[in-house]
């Protein structure tokens, strides 16, 4: 689940490096705590939605 906000910010630390002449390092502490918000985040909405029945499925007509 690390890898893609890993690359994302390689990505936009290279983008920045080149198009502003700069030489910053890539900040993995940023992709991990992207990656923990990510997954807090649809943990929660998960949670939410199993606890929820479809309209039709709760008896009210």
């Amino acid at each position: 689940m690390l890898t893609p906000f890993c690359l994302w910010n390689m990505w936009i630390t290279r983008n920045k490096n080149l198009f502003n002449n700069k030489k910053d390092v890539i900040d993995e502490a940023i992709a991990i705590n992207q990656a923990m918000e990510y997954h807090i985040l649809v943990a929660q909405k998960e949670k939410k939605s199993v606890n929820k029945l479809p309209s039709h499925l709760n008896g009210t007509p």
